[in-house]
């Protein structure tokens, strides 16, 4: 391959790593204007999606859930984890004492199929008031996904520049810069798969 192409092709996959690792989690971070804090008093599970890698190696589960406020009479599709109904409210999907205070993140589902499910299922709950546009949902958990996406481009940031010195100066590098360096590998693999996954 050619000097030049191969140069070309790092840049790219760099600003790609970027891109996802950096750049989305402080706009996730830092966009306020999207932040919806409300009481959701009844709530009920709507979708459950099974993730997959090439629909053979399961990677887990996301857990969607339709939460209403009384006193507004607005509707919220969440995105929240899988124990977030039967911690916050009873059998009946009412909640247990004065309402549950959620804080989360308005954002477009993960992917299109997700979408139009959750659109096709808002849809049919008629006479309802959505705060949330078809296939948008509440992210709860969206300070913790993009603090992990940090110190994944972080780690991996950091096993890059390492690797870079190291590559430099094979002969006289010492015994523990590559048990350090597989310790950082390591704890890169993790976060990368939380990032993710």
């Amino acid at each position: 391959m050619n000097k030049y192409l191969k140069g070309f092709l790092m840049i790219f996959l760099a600003l790609i790593f970027i891109a996802f690792f950096f750049v989305m989690s402080i706009m996730d971070l830092t966009n306020k204007e999207d932040v919806h804090e409300t009481t959701i008093d009844a709530a009920g599970q709507l979708l459950v999606v099974e993730n997959s890698i090439n629909g053979i190696i399961p990677t887990g589960k996301d857990y969607y859930y339709i939460g209403i406020n009384e006193a507004s009479g607005e509707v919220y599709t969440i995105h929240a984890g899988k124990n977030w109904l039967e911690k916050n409210f009873d059998s009946e999907g009412m909640a247990k004492g004065n309402g549950v205070s959620i804080k989360g993140l308005s954002k477009s589902a993960g992917d299109y199929e997700v979408r139009d499910e959750l659109a096709n299922r808002t849809n049919e709950l008629e006479g309802l008031s959505f705060a949330l546009q078809a296939g948008d949902v509440l992210e709860l958990n969206y300070v913790r996904d993009a603090v992990i996406r940090l110190i994944a481009g972080t780690l991996i940031t950091a096993i890059a520049v390492i690797a870079f010195a190291v590559s430099k100066r094979k002969d006289t590098v010492p015994s523990w810069v590559s048990k350090v360096i597989t310790a950082v590998v390591i704890l890169a693999i993790v976060f990368v798969l939380l990032a993710v996954f």
